[in-house]
């Protein structure tokens, strides 16, 4: 299928308190910025991720968000390719058979709520830094990142400063680029939810099973999580689109049904050649 291009924003859905929340947000976090602007860790981690790049060169990666269309995906057949899982995916990684190559969260809630768990991932872990409290910092298997605060989002191939898109598989794009994959095949990106929830706004999980991710518990009730940023993570889906295939780099979306149109379509089996 011919991806669809981003040209323009409906404003309608820029609104007063979604801009307004946003600037909250950012003044909020300035003192923990500077503090970590200041410390001897952001050097050390921004080391530890250089040492990372182009480790995958002309390689393959699989990165699997978390819709529910992957409860459908036979993840067994992809025990041998390189993967990238996110946020609570890990619940599941003992069904699949194998534990993911790389982790990646950005979400405050998710990895403030869920931090025993993650810590503990036997794999390669990437985690925003504005969590960094929360996590052993001198674990050679975690990697800080430094998530920018600016108004509008950039493909980040530097590793210095990642925007985040407001959906933490922006990120993941821009850590498979940075790892030097050629091509990156997106699944469970459903790009579709159910709750009306506002774009970024915390909301606490009531009792009812969860039907926008893969797993009925992913987000279990009590639990507060954010409605999800449909317009804001489309357009830095292209921002992702375009610097690939300006470097020969491909991004494939091989979810079964999604509603993004940004990428190009192809089935997983075809295109990993099973």
């Amino acid at each position: 299928m011919t991806p669809k291009r981003v040209n323009r924003v409906n404003l309608n859905e820029i609104t007063p308190q979604r801009l307004l929340h946003a600037a909250r947000r950012r003044l909020v976090s300035i003192p923990e910025r500077v503090d970590w602007a200041t410390s001897g860790l952001r050097s050390s981690h921004f080391h530890n991720l250089d040492a990372l790049r182009d480790k995958h060169k002309s390689e393959t990666v699989v990165i699997i968000a978390n819709g529910p269309s992957l409860a459908d995906v036979d993840m067994k057949a992809l025990q041998r390719v390189p993967t990238i899982s996110m946020n609570r995916a890990y619940l599941s990684w003992q069904d699949w058979g194998f534990t993911p190559s790389y982790f990646v969260s950005i979400n405050g809630l998710v990895l403030s709520q869920f931090s025993d768990d993650i810590a503990l991932l036997p794999c390669t872990k990437f985690v925003d830094a504005r969590s960094r409290a929360a996590y052993p910092v001198d674990d050679p298997e975690l990697i800080l990142l430094n998530t920018g605060s600016g108004l509008t989002d950039r493909f980040d191939v530097t590793g210095r400063k990642f925007s985040t898109g407001g959906t933490v598989t922006f990120v993941a794009l821009q850590l498979a680029y940075i790892l030097g994959f050629e091509t990156a095949i997106l699944i469970g990106l459903d790009h579709r939810f159910s709750s009306t929830v506002s774009p970024n706004q915390p909301s606490t999980r009531d009792s009812s099973p969860d039907r926008d991710h893969f797993r009925p518990d992913y987000f279990p009730p009590g639990v507060q999580w954010q409605g999800p940023d449909l317009v804001r993570s489309e357009v830095a889906y292209e921002l992702a689109r375009k610097a690939y295939e300006a470097d020969g780099r491909r991004i494939i979306d091989a979810t079964d049904g999604g509603a993004c149109e940004v990428f190009t379509r192809q089935s997983l089996t075809s295109v990993l050649g099973l």
